[in-house]
């Protein structure tokens, strides 16, 4: 008896390490299978409050693994010591209650053995769909709290094939994948059954081969071309602009700057946060890039991710990104909408990690989810943590932006997995929505992606620099876009068939 405990906890502690793991690493081949021992224990357990139990065991471990970065960050970023191991703590409890609710309801639906091999079939869907639904939900109600929204099927961003996917059912389909492929492995190991290894085999084989026929057949019509040149000063947050750091700062600066304009690009992206002070209209440093970007004979528009007052009575300042022309005036704004819960606005309106610039200014949201209109199109902004919220994305594409800029600061964790999967959620997004995408992230990974998911490039660097090249806008749009609820109505369909299907059978095992 005592034996098989142990087994049972061994599993589920091997599950969430590995499950961790893979997704941190973005290891595809790792994650296919690395769910089935939690699933297997969920499947095989009859008492509701082992059920809970064991779901908070494989939460909460699964939850030290992915918020250990948040520990680092607060050590070296947050002004009270003693949140660098609370945090990820509490995170971690959340998660454990989190994954006990997954077990409860997963377990309630798959709890029957079917002599039926379609039966079998049905309900592993079932259960990867229930699982799936949850995510989406979750999901939802994290918006902006990006360091909760960690989707397992931001894995398969690893994978051009398995990206093109999304185009269809978003984010939802990629974890769909992973998880019913873990849920034939887990019932093959309980029940033996060849239905349940052709199954496995399947979902991956199709999925690669639907997504290989998606890329192959997908074009891009549009004639037009954009010449982008991102930039990026790479600067550790850790180091302050002070009279001793400025003059070799700002030269970077305008080193990278002259770089960007030799090849008379359309836009020259900066990162969000460029300069480390409230943009007021008049910035000397802002002034000195236009006059070198000047001196190219060139038209550039400037796009600078900056906090600018809003309101100077309340001390207000909003994330926003400004374009900025040749005679330094603003072309337009776009504001941030989606504030990081805790950062830039207290949690529940009640808890916030005191940074020491939030101290001195408050956040305001004042932005809505338009992409700027410019002679070249409608650019979608996403600062930051918007470029992992998908509704929000699909708002700005179904407001008609052609093209995407990300202006993100990975500073904050530049050393953890989270500015790789920074990069590679942005590819869901471009083969999601069919539109290209130019990321400049300070400390993080800058590049281009087009809109058929291929990076064009992608660096990262300790040093500043500067990458060209050209971008097209897109007005198609994907499955996906025009009926985002498809998939995920799908999957309630097959839920329903399988409750309604279960209590006339009397197959059981």
């Amino acid at each position: 008896m005592y034996k098989s405990i142990y087994k049972q906890y061994f599993f589920l502690l091997a599950s969430a390490v590995l499950s961790a793991w893979a997704f941190m690493d973005m290891n595809i081949f790792i994650i296919l299978f690395s769910w089935a021992p939690f699933i297997y224990v969920v499947l095989n357990e009859k008492n509701i409050k082992l059920i809970f139990f064991k779901g908070f065991v494989f939460g909460f471990i699964y939850g030290l693994c992915l918020f250990n970065w948040t520990q680092v960050s607060l050590k070296d970023y947050s002004t009270l010591d003693a949140f660098r191991f609370l945090v990820p703590f509490f995170l971690s409890i959340f998660y454990g209650f989190i994954y006990s609710f997954f077990a409860i309801v997963l377990n309630a639906l798959n709890n029957i053995n079917y002599k039926k091999k379609y039966l079998i079939i049905i309900n592993n869907i079932a259960f990867a769909a229930s699982f799936v639904i949850i995510e989406s939900v979750l999901s939802y109600l994290y918006q902006g709290i990006p360091f909760l929204n960690l989707r397992i099927g931001f894995v398969l961003g690893k994978s051009l094939y398995f990206s093109q996917l999304a185009s269809i059912g978003g984010v939802s389909i990629l974890t769909f994948i992973i998880i019913l492929t873990n849920v034939f492995i887990a019932d093959l190991i309980k029940s033996k059954n060849k239905i349940d290894l052709i199954g496995a085999f399947f979902v991956v084989f199709f999925s690669i081969t639907l997504g290989f026929v998606l890329f192959s057949t997908y074009e891009n019509e549009s004639n037009k071309s954009i010449k982008v040149s991102v930039v990026s000063g790479n600067i550790n947050p850790k180091v302050s602009w002070s009279e001793t750091t400025g003059n070799i700062l700002a030269s970077n600066y305008f080193s990278i700057c002259n770089e960007a304009t030799k090849n008379n690009p359309d836009f020259v992206l900066w990162p969000e946060s460029v300069f480390p002070w409230v943009y007021e209209g008049n910035d000397d440093l802002i002034k000195k890039l236009l006059k070198i970007n000047n001196n190219q004979n060139s038209n550039t528009i400037h796009v600078f991710g900056l906090n600018s007052k809003i309101n100077n009575s309340k001390n207000e300042i909003a994330n926003s990104v400004l374009f900025i022309n040749k005679e330094n005036k603003k072309v337009a704004t776009y504001y941030k909408n989606i504030l990081l819960e805790c950062f830039e606005k207290p949690l529940f309106d009640k808890f916030q990690i005191p940074f020491a610039y939030s101290e001195k200014c408050t956040y305001a949201k004042t932005g809505k989810p338009n992409p700027v209109d410019s002679k070249f199109g409608k650019a979608g902004i996403l600062i930051c943590n918007e470029s992992i919220e998908e509704n929000f994305v699909n708002r700005q594409e179904s407001n008609g932006a052609n093209f995407f800029f990300v202006i993100a600061n990975d500073g904050w964790f530049k050393d953890t997995y989270i500015s790789l999967h920074h990069f590679y959620i942005a590819r869901i997004l471009a083969a999601e929505t069919r539109k290209d995408f130019a990321i400049s992230s300070n400390c993080g990974y800058n590049g281009f992606i087009k809109s058929s998911g291929e990076i064009v490039s992608m660096e990262k660097s300790e040093n500043p620099l500067s990458i060209s090249q050209k971008i097209n806008d897109n007005k198609s749009q994907t499955i996906y876009c025009k009926n985002p609820f498809l998939f995920i109505s799908i999957l309630i369909l097959f839920i329903s068939t399988n409750l309604i299907i279960t209590p006339k059978t009397n197959d059981y095992d």
